[in-house]
């Protein structure tokens, strides 16, 4: 499986587009808050690179906050079964 890098920024851009700023995660969708501390002060890059291992092809939700994130963070991800190539009316 070939893995792309996870680029904390777009994560943020996609979730804030996607879910257009609600607080509500919407049903499917992994909020990465239950998983890791968005505190700023705690390296969540570890946890977060579980998360992405344990759920595969999982849209991942970044409430407000502050990752502090020391390495990269890689993601086996199919780019065509994201949620934002879903809502541009690409077939899942």
């Amino acid at each position: 499986m070939k893995r792309h890098m996870l680029f904390l920024v777009f994560a943020l851009v996609a979730a804030m587009l996607s879910f257009g700023g609600r607080a509500a995660v919407p049903p499917g969708v992994l909020n990465v808050a239950e998983f890791v501390a968005a505190d700023g002060k705690s390296d969540v890059a570890d946890a977060l690179q579980r998360v992405i291992d344990g759920n595969p092809n999982r849209t991942l939700w970044f409430p407000d906050g502050v990752y502090l994130i020391s390495k990269s963070v890689c993601t086996p991800a199919n780019p065509e079964r994201s949620y934002l190539h879903y809502l541009r009316g690409g077939v899942r």
